[in-house]
């Protein structure tokens, strides 16, 4: 990475209140600008809380709905979470910039919502 920092008109990503959609496109935009690490971990670690909040909403709903297919979600969205508490953990531990296999699956996620 080039030690490039978040960019100004990003800094809303860092707000409480954001949808994963906003925070995966500020994530997917700082790496394609060659932010510096700390900035990409940062956005790892947004987006991680705003999809785990949003999925969790998602559940309710669904249980509330009697959704047969809950148990489905519920595992999908397990394996989302570990994915992106993956990726903390090793920006946390300063490894390497992130992978093309991980941008491609925050790009999947956008395609999903």
């Amino acid at each position: 990475m080039n030690g490039m920092s978040l960019p100004v008109e990003n800094a809303h990503v860092f707000a409480n209140d954001l949808s994963v959609v906003t925070v995966a496109n500020a994530l997917l935009a700082c790496h394609a600008r060659g932010a510096d690490g700390e900035t990409m971990l940062r956005l790892c670690e947004r987006l991680l809380t705003v999809t785990e909040r949003e999925l969790l909403e998602r559940e309710r709903k669904m249980m509330v709905a009697g959704d047969p297919d809950l148990a489905t979600h519920v595992r999908r969205h397990g394996d989302v979470l570990f994915t992106l508490g993956q990726q903390v953990r090793n920006g946390r531990r300063g490894a390497a910039p992130l992978s093309p296999t991980f941008i491609r699956f925050v790009g999947s996620m956008l395609e999903r919502m």
